[in-house]
């Protein structure tokens, strides 16, 4: 079995989580399809099945149920690279299913949570991180439809094992990563409870300095980084986990092959889903800035110091961080504010950087390189020239 469900027992407790009551159930149901139906820019229907998870998710709050069913059809136009040729059989999807390790555990934690699980072969390697990311996507749309009785939340552990999959977690544009985390947090009804990064090491670091800014507080506040997985079974029980993570739940291969089945089975409603997303140009109102939904642009600091090089500031402590950086090309994330613009003005300065990309989302009416601007007409920056 894909995923199994609650008991009667558990599904009573789930109701009890989502605030749902099987009298009035239906009447929520019905109102958000007529909702669908009077909206120009969304499909006039859609499933049932579908529309009663994100009600779930939502906690039968019907405002907030349109909100997330509008941003799930806006993602679907706005990132085609997601929602578009959602077909395992091409090769380049098959090989990540191949190499990767993206399951969710059949069973369920005594109060109601589904376990995730995302991992690599030591060999693994993407050419396209879009492809990775649909993959993912299909997942959660399979389970839109799979939940039958909805969960309690979901707890993901991430396998930072694969060193080349971390690695090239780095390499990821900041703007894709940016369109997934909206997808996930904005786009589908998930409760995401618990964030678990087991065999965790100093590259992961690096990986979340990147990732957090990304991430609302409240989910930040819940990812938990653990070096050995005994600490990970303080927090999920074994009868949930597969042999290779210490678990009883079966061999992680037998679930990987189940959900590639499942993926396969499910390929008639996602060519049929190919076309179904929001039309902008029907939008009542405005329609949805892409620039400002995503948020996020990485710019390229371009930058001469006015000032002679005799007149450089150096400080001898900071000589091995100067000789570390000297060369290389960083990546920024936090640089708009106090501390950022210190840290930036540092590397500019001090330490001979070959070049600066500084991760910058439009704000209060302004766009990235309007922000960009304000960070260098500070008067720490004036002795640079952009």
């Amino acid at each position: 079995m894909l995923l199994v469900q609650p008991s009667p027992e558990l599904q009573s407790y789930i109701r009890i989580t989502f605030n749902e009551n099987p009298e009035t159930r239906q009447r929520d149901l019905d109102s958000i399809k007529t909702w669908l139906r009077q909206q120009p820019h969304l499909p006039d229907a859609w499933d049932e099945q579908r529309i009663m998870t994100f009600l779930r998710g939502c906690n039968f709050s019907l405002e907030r149920c349109k909100r997330k069913l509008d941003m799930y059809f806006t993602m679907k136009t706005a990132v085609p690279e997601f929602f578009r040729n959602r077909d395992v059989a091409r090769p380049e999807l098959r090989q990540i299913l191949k190499q990767a390790h993206l399951v969710c555990m059949p069973g369920l934690t005594p109060d109601g949570k589904r376990v995730s699980i995302a991992g690599a072969s030591p060999d693994f390697h993407l050419t396209n991180v879009a492809d990775l990311f649909k993959l993912l996507t299909m997942m959660a749309d399979v389970r839109l439809d799979a939940e039958k009785f909805g969960v309690a939340g979901d707890v993901y552990i991430l396998d930072a094992a694969a060193t080349s999959l971390t690695r090239q977690f780095l390499k990821m544009s900041p703007v894709l990563l940016k369109k997934f985390f909206v997808c996930v947090q904005e786009a589908y009804p998930v409760k995401i409870k618990e964030v678990h990064v087991v065999n965790a090491g100093p590259v992961v670091e690096m990986v979340m300095a990147v990732v957090r800014p990304l991430l609302k507080e409240k989910l930040r506040s819940r990812i938990h980084l653990h070096s050995r997985l005994e600490s990970l079974h303080q927090f999920v029980p074994k009868e949930l986990l597969p042999e290779e993570y210490g678990g009883s739940a079966g061999r992680l291969e037998e679930v990987k092959e189940n959900w590639t089945r499942t993926l396969e089975e499910y390929g008639g409603w996602f060519k049929e889903q190919e076309g179904v997303g929001a039309d902008e140009t029907r939008r009542p109102g405005r329609p949805t800035s892409y620039d400002t939904l995503f948020g996020v642009e990485v710019l390229q600091v371009n930058c001469s110091i006015k000032s002679p090089p005799s007149s450089r500031i150096t400080f001898r402590m900071g000589d091995r961080i100067a000789e570390l950086f000297r060369d290389r090309t960083v990546l920024v994330t936090g640089g708009s504010g106090f501390l950022g613009k210190v840290l930036v003005e540092k590397l500019l300065r001090c330490c001979g950087v070959h070049r600066v990309y500084l991760l910058v989302r439009s704000k209060k009416g302004k766009s990235a390189q309007e922000r960009l601007d304000d960070i260098f007409s500070n008067v720490s920056m004036r002795r640079f020239k952009i």
